[in-house]
């Protein structure tokens, strides 16, 4: 108890001595009382004073890891040689055009000083503007350097923040360098999109927050940090205010030692913030200046402004069966990503780091980075509602992209408290650098491991396929498109590019582009038949009339093309016919023979281009089995694509041998793996459904009708349940309530 007591009352004794000295003092190479410095020289940081001792000022108390802000001597030169190296790596890795996910998008809102989608990313598209100014490069890749310099200042900052913990540069420069070449971080920070700039301010207001803290007992000190944290926070949150809101609470945790200043202030603080937000007031008045790209249009009332902030078009839940089976999946995902970002033994050593925060003092730190990164990424999964598989894996692999970088702060932290840990046990020889190699194989093997990846310097696949796209297009056509890949790509091409201005380019939706027949869905905006704008569309002009996928009910007949479908005007018997023109044969050719891209997008939508063309071309070989370089071409492809070979079952279910198709439905279904989207795996068991049917084995089919359906259960997307309901009418009525009730429509709400 004696024991206990002195400890306690130690510890009341170097508190008040910290709160009474200035914390502006930087630490002296060695204190006025005579003690070392804790961290310099092997010198422990661990160990307590002599009985009787008293603190200098200034000076660090045992085992903490006190703020203090890094000196620019040596820290922000190591730092700053850091930041110049990754975006140097970047630099060499950044696409030379136009990349999937949304780079299309932002590559167009950036040349023309446009609204991206919800909530519109102003931020983003200024930045984007002035970087399009540069005299090199495209402006894809002028766009695409935007991102790599947000990436590398944000691994800056988040080095900035572990000299500040640690007073030592080089654990900081290990953190930032590990952050940097980790793979989501990289892979976002070389095509043009939002994540890097997010990071980047978070982790701004963080540093800013930690200094706060340190210094809030000095009033002006604490309102231009406050001022300055405010300003910084309300610019996040107008970049992305769901990823920066669910990461909030570790700001609220480190900010609550400070929390005085924060209410004396408040202010200040909520002026600063209302001032970040002003890039959303920006947007707003250039929506109604018709800018050539602007997503939903005029935002004219404050109803659709909230519409459009808050993100409420992508509140229609488009997939209601989705069951806990998919949930798992994504948490398992989730966990296998966390590992893979910095490596399992880095992710070791964050734990690590994480536990000596707690044990030093920085328990808001300790708590909050773990529960930033389970609010990005698994809290999130709560709300994202989708089927596992390759593009969902795309769409949410993003999310805790701040929570890994948050993780790389705990790497550098751990790092260097296994530094001193070894200092103190081996005092001499070589074991006492372990951790330093440790670090320096880290980062190289980070390197090694996510280049090949995220070298994207010759990717020219989306230019490529958009390419194809208008080549198959004539003289002076309308081409109407939907899905992101679509306008993203054929949008930049075409506004930004000037590729093919002979034609007019339409949103089936009426999104993004000026020239839009209607104005989308929003709050005071009446409802649009787009069936109706479309068959108008098409009867009020004499153009060649394009489509990818849009909601068109023609009496016309339809030209499929593979990649497009056209209005043929000759007949109106709505019937459809394939063409096949030398031009996509050529290109089915190239994609068979072109390595698939590394990045998710890619992969998913190389595969999908494959299918597309195998049902394109697969019924033409039917008819003319005599030209044998389309038979190679389908069978190729039928050996690399599992898509491949269920379109080509989907073709030929009516006129090729039932046990054949079997034959390949059944090595389509050895072939899947993790990477094989759900509609296709249920697509199996739908199209052998079928085939049994025609053999007249009822049982059989319904068994795979079945199987169908509990993979994918959306009974609007899945023809099985259709099917199901066709046999059960005819002979066995008494399950018709039962299919029903478990698979039965739902609206599109949910």
């Amino acid at each position: 108890m004696a024991k206990r007591g002195e400890k306690s009352r130690q510890k009341k004794a170097y508190e008040a001595a910290l709160e009474a000295a200035s914390p502006a003092e930087p630490v002296q190479e060695a204190s006025t009382a005579g003690l070392p410095v804790p961290g310099e020289n092997g010198v422990s940081d661990e160990a307590g004073p002599a009985e009787g001792d008293s603190p200098a000022p200034g000076a660090t108390p045992p085992g903490k890891l006190l703020w203090q802000t890094p000196s620019r001597k040596p820290a922000g030169r190591a730092l700053a040689v850091t930041v110049a190296a990754i975006l140097l790596v970047y630099a060499v890795c950044l696409p030379p055009t136009v990349t999937l996910e949304d780079s299309g998008n932002f590559l167009m809102i950036s040349a023309h000083l446009g609204i991206g989608h919800p909530p519109g990313y102003p931020l983003y598209s200024l930045l984007g503007k002035l970087f399009t100014l540069l005299p090199f490069g495209s402006i894809a890749f002028r766009v695409h350097l935007l991102s790599a310099v947000l990436g590398a200042l944000a691994c800056g900052v988040a080095g900035w923040i572990v000299c500040g913990l640690t007073r030592e540069w080089f654990w900081g420069c290990v953190a930032a360098l590990a952050l940097g070449f980790s793979d989501i971080f990289w892979s976002q920070s070389i095509i043009a999109e939002v994540y890097s700039l997010h990071c980047l301010l978070f982790l701004l207001s963080l540093a800013l927050a930690l200094e706060l803290r340190s210094r809030a007992s000095e009033p002006e000190a604490a309102r231009k940090l406050l001022a300055g944290f405010g300003l910084v926070y309300g610019l996040a949150v107008s970049n992305h205010w769901v990823l920066t809101g669910v990461a909030t609470p570790l700001l609220l945790l480190v900010l609550w030692g400070a929390r005085r200043s924060v209410l004396r202030e408040l202010p200040r603080l909520v002026v600063a913030f209302a001032l970040g937000l002003l890039p959303w007031v920006y947007m707003v008045l250039r929506s109604n200046m018709d800018p050539l790209i602007s997503f939903l249009g005029p935002l004219k009332t404050w109803r659709q402004v909230l519409y459009f902030i808050l993100r409420q078009n992508y509140q229609v839940d488009p997939t209601p069966h989705v069951g806990s089976q998919h949930f798992v999946l994504y948490t398992g995902f989730y966990a296998y990503e966390l590992l893979r970002q910095l490596t399992p033994v880095g992710l070791v050593v964050a734990v690590g780091g994480l536990v000596a925060l707690w044990r030093r003092g920085q328990r808001a730190l300790s708590v909050g980075i773990p529960l930033a990164v389970w609010a990005s990424s698994f809290l999130l999964l709560i709300f994202f509602r989708n089927y596992y598989g390759p593009f969902g894996r795309g769409l949410v692999r993003v999310f805790p992209m701040l929570g890994y970088a948050l993780v790389s702060v705990a790497l550098g932290v751990g790092l260097f408290s296994l530094s001193r840990w070894l200092a103190r046990r081996f005092p001499k020889g070589g074991l006492r650098r372990t951790a330093h190699v440790l670090a320096g194989i880290l980062v190289v093997a980070l390197l090694a491991l996510n280049f090949q990846t995220n070298n994207r310097r010759s990717d020219t696949w989306a230019r490529d396929f958009g390419t194809a796209v208008f080549d198959a297009v004539e003289e002076d056509a309308l081409l109407v498109v939907d899905t992101d890949i679509y306008l993203g790509v054929l949008g930049y091409l075409h506004y930004v590019e000037g590729v093919r201005p002979d034609i007019e380019l339409y949103s089936s939706a009426g999104l993004l582009f000026r020239n839009r027949l209607f104005l989308p869905v929003a709050p005071g905006r009446a409802p649009v038949d787009i069936p109706q704008q479309m068959r108008e569309l098409v009867e009020s002009t004499n153009r060649p009339v394009y489509f990818h996928a849009a909601p068109m009910r023609l009496d016309y007949r339809v030209l499929d093309l593979g990649l497009l479908k056209c209005v043929d005007r000759t007949l109106r018997d709505g019937t459809k016919a394939v063409v096949v023109t030398p031009e996509i044969v050529a290109y089915f050719e190239s994609v068979l023979d072109t390595e698939p891209p590394r990045d998710p997008w890619g992969a998913d939508h190389h595969d999908l281009v494959i299918g597309m063309l195998t049902r394109l071309l697969t019924p033409v070989y039917a008819s003319d089995p005599r030209n044998p370089k389309l038979g190679v071409l389908l069978e190729k492809a039928r050996r690399i694509s599992v898509r491949s070979r269920v379109y080509y079952v989907q073709e030929q279910q009516n006129r090729a041998d039932p046990e054949e198709l079997l034959r390949i439905l059944q090595q389509a279904e050895q072939a899947v793996d993790s990477e094989t989207p759900v509609r296709i795996r249920a697509y199996i068991d739908c199209l052998r459904g079928r085939l049994r049917l025609r053999q007249n084995n009822v049982v059989g089919a319904e068994a795979a009708l079945l199987r169908s359906l509990s993979t994918h259960p959306d009974s609007r997307l899945n023809p099985s349940y259709t099917m199901l309901e066709q046999i059960y009418q005819q002979t066995a009525p008494e399950k018709l309530d039962g299919l029903r009730e478990r698979y039965g429509p739902v609206s599109s709400g949910g």
